[in-house]
C-alpha cells in the first residue's frame, strides 16, 4: 500500500475494488499506442473503489470513506503514479466522480474513458460540420454511447 503520509495536496488514495479494461489499455501494455509506458508499470486508466486515505486539500476532508470512480493520475506527468489495476491507486481530487449506492463498483469502473471518447466523437463529426456519422460498431460500448448523442 502507498505510504498514505507521502500524498500530495488534493491527492487521494483509494482501495480499489473494479478495474476497467479497455481497448486503450491493452495497445498501451503492447506498446501500441501513442506514448510508451515507463516500467515498471501497473495499467488502467481507471477504476472504482473508496477513498482511505487524503492529502491536504480543502475539499479531501469531505471525501475521506466515499465510494468512487477515479481516473488514474497521468504517469507521464509530474506524479509518476501507476494504474488502475492494484489494490490501491493514488489520484486526485480533480479524477474522481462520487458514487451514490444505486451504482455497484463494477458498473462505475467504466465511467471515464468509453463516455469521454464517444462524446470527443461526436464534438468532432459538429466540429467539422459532418453532415453524418457512420458507426460501425454499433453494438460495442463506444458505439452504443454514440448513438444518443447523435440522436
Amino acid at each position: 500500500m502507498p505510504d498514505a503520509t507521502k500524498l500530495g495536496a488534493n491527492q487521494v488514495l483509494i482501495k480499489v475494488e473494479a478495474a476497467a479494461l479497455n481497448p486503450s489499455d491493452i495497445l498501451f501494455m503492447r506498446g501500441l499506442y501513442n506514448m510508451m509506458p515507463k516500467y515498471p508499470y501497473t495499467p488502467g486508466w481507471e477504476g472504482s473503489g473508496t477513498v482511505i486515505a487524503i492529502g491536504p486539500g480543502l475539499l479531501n476532508k469531505y471525501l475521506l470513506g466515499m465510494r468512487v470512480a477515479f481516473m488514474k493520475q497521468n504517469e507521464f506527468g509530474p506524479m509518476k503514479i501507476g494504474g488502475a489495476m492494484a489494490d490501491y491507486v493514488v489520484t486526485t481530487n480533480k479524477s474522481i466522480i462520487p458514487l451514490t449506492d444505486d451504482f455497484s463498483f463494477e458498473q462505475a469502473a467504466g465511467f471515464f474513458v468509453n463516455p469521454l471518447t464517444a462524446i470527443c466523437m461526436v464534438e468532432r463529426c459538429v466540429e467539422l460540420r459532418s453532415k453524418c456519422c457512420i458507426v460501425t460498431a454499433a453494438a460495442s460500448q463506444i458505439g452504443r454511447m454514440i448513438i444518443p448523442l447523435l440522436i
